[in-house]
């Protein structure tokens, strides 16, 4: 059996989420296949495909930096109740400018929490 690299899995773990991950959830993913994997090697491999341009970072007002796949524009949205990160899209704008980065987070109640709050 072949060994995939720790930089081909997170590309797949990251690819297969809606959801955008912490390098400690993206490790606890990856040591399920491969428990040899530690977090400098996950940290590095984030590194590397940052760098590359096939993820990007970013930190929210609890400060955990969450990693995903950079293949499109989108922004986020933030549970307030239970902390769980998804992503949404963005509204459209007709701007004439050239926009090099697009900042956009949502901050509310998701509709699980909405749910079990009207049980």
């Amino acid at each position: 059996m072949s060994r995939i690299s720790t930089s081909n899995q997170i590309t797949q773990i990251l690819g297969g989420s809606c959801n955008p991950k912490s390098a400690i959830e993206i490790l606890s993913e990856i040591v399920k296949t491969n428990p040899s994997t530690n977090k400098t090697t996950v940290y590095r491999a984030l590194s590397k495909l940052e760098k590359e341009g096939k993820v990007r970072s970013f930190s929210l007002t609890d400060g955990v930096i969450r990693y995903e796949n950079s293949a499109h524009e989108h922004g986020h949205f933030v549970c307030e109740e239970c902390g769980v990160v998804t992503t949404v899209d963005l509204p459209s704008t007709n701007s004439k400018q050239k926009v090099n980065k697009v900042v956009y987070t949502e901050f509310g109640v998701c509709s699980k929490c909405t749910n079990s709050t009207i049980a």
